[in-house]
């Protein structure tokens, strides 16, 4: 696919939608070092958790439409559900809530590929993360961005298309991103499929907590 192909394509999808070492004047020895080990890599998650939630911010939309819409998530069916129900379901959908999510998929991606946090880590941190925030921050979070030039744009495109980060896509809920990209699917398709498959779990599971029946 020709750049100015990709890029329009990624703003299409985007628009419809985060030890220190002890040792040892001798030297650190086998003891020693295992806590630090363990220590790093405790580091190295809680650094994947965070850029999880700040490449996808789930919480920050869910405090958005929710700002926008007091009867969100009932307001289309107000004639069968009460204020109390709107106010237990937005108990249950607070934007922690979001973010708890992605924190979640973050640590078992880690913990199904603890060899590839770090680097994982590196490519979030090179561009990806930044990229999104510009091209998506306007549609997901409703605050102004600033536009991506082309070369900004660059470490985004390469992380959805890529087949070696795959795995990171699908755990960001992102591969939606890359399918449409491919021509699979159009951008609103792409954003409203990423969209049903974060905010459906979430609202399903508020709807069991208050017992609405949708």
């Amino acid at each position: 696919m020709n750049r100015p192909v990709a890029r329009l394509a990624l703003t299409a999808c985007v628009a419809a939608l985060l030890s220190a070492c002890a040792t040892a004047p001798s030297g650190p020895t086998a003891s020693s070092a295992a806590p630090s080990v363990a220590a790093q890599q405790a580091s190295d998650v809680q650094q994947l958790q965070d850029l999880f939630v700040q490449t996808l911010p789930i919480g920050q939309v869910l405090a958005r439409v929710a700002a926008e819409e007091p009867n969100w998530p009932l307001q289309n069916h107000m004639d069968q559900y009460s204020a109390k129900d709107v106010a237990c379901l937005r108990s249950n959908l607070l934007p922690e809530k979001g973010d708890a999510v992605l924190r979640k998929r973050a640590a078992d991606y880690a913990a199904k590929h603890p060899d590839r946090v770090k680097d994982d880590v590196a490519v979030l941190k090179g561009g990806v993360t930044e990229a999104m925030a510009k091209t998506a921050g306007a549609a997901m979070t409703g605050k102004a961005a600033a536009k991506p030039d082309a070369e900004s744009l660059k470490p985004l495109i390469e992380f959805l298309m890529a087949p070696r980060h795959q795995d990171l896509r699908e755990a960001l809920y992102m591969d939606a991103i890359a399918d449409a990209m491919l021509g699979a699917q159009s951008g609103r398709n792409a954003g409203r499929g990423i969209g049903a498959r974060i905010m459906v779990p979430l609202v399903l599971d508020a709807a069991k907590q208050c017992n609405v029946k949708f």
